[in-house]
């Protein structure tokens, strides 16, 4: 690769820098495009032109929180740390202290940023002036204000009108506040109402802004006004898995449904096999002479001919909580060493673990209109049992169940199985291993990890 192709690599958004050559990165030319397309390129930067400051300026001007890869004299720098914070408040946080105390600087930050208030020194907390410029560009930066602040009206007015889940951090009189609950309500996606005074939460007026604003609001509302149709039918309107949240009196005018949505790491596929005599006598073959493994042996992980089971994991015994719903363990499936006369069963065994951060989501009816009980809700699961010794390179040892299945209320969930739901992954990291089971011992033979494989 030559200077031109290493240009060539870096792209529109900054990426590729990373994965040049080191040589490249020692090159003013190079690491100046890629910081001036994103700031963040100056962390894989060679040393040396971090204490460049052209190249840190450029960085920090693209986004300030590239300050943080900078050499340190830059943070001490006021015209390199004004041109980050100006660009990104996030550079406050990785500004030498004594910027913290600087209004200049601060003022910048909590303009761009108004959260990083949480970085200023507390006297700029107990400034009206850095903390109104702060709540009106993040809301959530009256968190981090003087607690006097969260008593005054035309902050915290502007401060919910920036974010509506503020409400959270104000003073209890203003959480019985219309005016600053109406503002809150309507500036906030479905969390501010829940913070509110019970008594507002009985007032239609805000109710039917709030639902409106988002429909799940209709969980917070009193009782009485989940029996008012207009409210109710102003949530549907907006979300229509709001019904959940109606009185019974009105479900019936509605479809009830639940939203699943799970996320784990690790999950994702456990295969898990004895070989057969004939596989067996292959596998040591290969094994005595220490030939490549024969392709039949490693098929054998995606054949279908050993058992395996595939989703988001949940961790516990049979009738723990899992992730949304109650374990139920699968009594046909067992990924485990068979058992005879109370030992395990002698011969080879292939463990194959393809593993991620994985994600699944369905939404299905809940057909008899009540409110979604996660007792009913099971999640079918195999426990994985595998011996100690058996370990995923970036995961260790699988100490997990996997769900394979859902019940609600005993019943199949109609909608998940017709749909044949995938799971969501970033890209799977596969570990196959061979392992023996001879005189009650177990050992590793053969491991692959994404398809390079030795020996043992």
């Amino acid at each position: 690769m030559d200077k031109k192709e290493a240009l060539e690599n870096i792209y529109e958004d900054g990426s590729g820098f990373e994965s040049l050559p080191d040589e490249f990165k020692k090159d003013k030319e190079i690491a100046l495009e890629a910081v001036k397309r994103f700031g963040y390129a100056l962390e894989y930067a060679d040393d040396s032109l971090k204490k460049d400051k052209e190249i840190v300026l450029a960085a920090v001007k693209q986004d300030g929180g590239a300050l943080q890869y900078a050499d340190d004299i830059f943070k001490k720098d006021k015209e390199i740390v004004l041109e980050g914070v100006k660009s990104s408040g996030e550079a406050l946080q990785y500004a030498d202290d004594s910027f913290k105390k600087d209004k200049e600087i601060v003022l910048a930050a909590v303009k761009s940023s108004g959260y990083v208030l949480e970085y200023a020194d507390d006297s700029f907390k107990k400034d009206k002036e850095i903390v109104l410029v702060a709540v009106k560009s993040s809301g959530s930066a009256l968190e981090y204000a003087d607690d006097s602040f969260k008593k005054d009206k035309e902050i915290v007015l502007a401060a919910v009108k920036s974010s509506g889940s503020v409400l959270e951090y104000v003073d209890d009189s203003f959480k019985k506040d219309k005016e600053i609950v109406l503002e809150a309500v309507k500036h906030a996606y479905d969390d501010a109402l829940k913070f509110a005074d019970d008594s507002l939460k009985k007032d239609k007026e805000i109710i039917l802004k709030a639902v409106k604003a988002s429909g799940n609001n209709l969980r917070y509302a009193d009782d009485s006004l989940k029996k008012d149709k207009e409210i109710v039918d102003a949530a549907v309107k907006q979300d229509d898995r709001a019904s959940q949240y109606a009185d019974i009196s009105l479900k019936k005018y509605y479809k009830i449904t639940k939203e699943i949505y799970i996320k784990t790491e690790p999950g994702g596929r456990v295969a898990f096999g004895k070989l057969d005599k004939t596989q067996e006598e292959l596998f040591y073959k290969n094994y005595s002479k220490k030939e490549d493994i024969d392709e039949s042996l490693l098929y054998l992980a995606n054949s279908g001919m050993i058992a395996e089971c595939e989703g988001v994991i949940n961790s516990g015994k049979e009738g723990e909580e899992g992730n949304e719903g109650i374990i139920v363990f699968e009594k046909d499936l067992l990924i485990e060493i068979p058992k005879k006369n109370n030992e395990y069963e002698e011969g080879v065994y292939l463990t194959y673990l393809s593993l991620s951060k994985v994600s699944i989501q369905f939404e299905f009816e809940i057909k008899d209109k009540k409110e979604f009980d996660p007792k009913q809700f099971k999640e079918i699961s195999v426990p994985i049992k595998l011996p100690n010794i058996i370990e995923h390179e970036r995961y260790r040892h699988p100490d997990f169940n996997i769900v394979i299945d859902y019940l609600y209320k005993d019943k199949p969930i109609e909608e998940y199985q017709s749909h044949g739901y995938e799971l969501t992954d970033r890209g799977y990291d596969d570990q196959i291993i061979f392992f023996e089971v001879k005189d009650g011992k177990t050992k590793i033979l053969y491991s692959s990890y994404n398809g390079v494989g030795k020996f043992l």
